[in-house]
C-alpha cells in the first residue's frame, strides 16, 4: 500500500458476516462481486452529497428520505393554505375590502385592523354620531329629498323677476339722470 506503484490490480481480503456465518472475501479491483454490491456505504461526508446539492442519487438510505417527504408536505400544505387564504378573500364582503369611509380615519383605520378580537364596544363608539353630526346629517337629507328641478326652476323665477326689476328700476333712474344732467348744463 505505502510502496512503490505496480502493474497488479489492487487486491484485498475482506471478512464480513451473513447472520453468524463469518464471509471471507479476495477482492480484486477488476472484478465484481456481487456481496460487495449489494452492501451501501452511507456517511457524513456521503450524507453532503444527499442534502446540500441536487444530486442524481441511485439509492437513498433508510430514513434519509425524510428531508424529501417533509418537503413534499411543507409544499402541500402551502398549496392548501393558498387555496383557503384565496377562498377566504372570495367571500370577504366588499365593504372590508375598500370600505366606505374617508381614508385616514378612525373609523378607516379600525376596519383595516378588524380581526376576532376586535373590541366590538370601541367599534360601537365609532359609529355614534355626535350631535353637531346628527344636525350636518339632518341638513344633508334635507337638500337631497329637494326635487333639484323644482329648485332649478324657483332659480329661473327668481332671475326672471330680478331682471323684471332690474328693468324698471333702469327706467326709473334714466329719465332722472337725463333730468339731472340737463340742469347741470343749464347752471345754477
Amino acid at each position: 500500500m505505502f510502496g512503490p506503484p505496480t502493474k497488479e490490480p489492487a487486491t484485498a481480503t475482506i471478512h464480513y458476516r451473513v447472520g453468524k456465518k463469518e464471509c471471507p472475501l479476495t477482492w480484486r479491483d477488476e472484478a465484481t462481486s456481487p456481496a460487495l454490491s449489494a452492501v451501501s456505504y452511507f456517511d457524513s461526508d456521503c450524507a453532503t452529497i444527499y442534502v446540500a446539492s441536487a444530486n442524481d442519487i441511485a439509492f437513498t438510505p433508510f430514513g434519509l428520505d425524510l428531508f424529501e417527504k417533509l418537503a413534499g408536505a411543507c409544499r402541500a400544505l402551502k398549496e392548501s393554505l393558498d387555496r383557503d387564504q384565496q377562498n377566504l378573500q372570495k367571500q370577504q364582503p366588499a365593504c372590508l375590502k375598500q370600505p366606505p369611509v374617508g381614508a385616514g380615519t378612525k373609523v378607516a383605520e379600525a376596519i383595516k385592523t378588524l380581526s376576532a378580537t376586535s373590541d366590538v364596544d370601541a367599534f360601537k363608539t365609532l359609529a355614534a354620531l355626535s350631535e353637531e353630526e346628527r344636525r350636518r346629517l339632518d341638513e344633508l337629507k334635507a337638500i337631497e329629498a329637494q326635487d333639484p328641478a323644482k329648485l332649478l326652476s324657483g332659480v329661473q323665477v327668481s332671475r326672471t323677476r330680478l331682471l323684471q326689476l332690474k328693468g324698471i328700476v333702469a327706467s326709473l333712474v334714466a329719465p332722472q339722470s337725463a333730468d339731472a344732467t340737463k340742469r347741470s348744463a343749464q347752471g345754477p
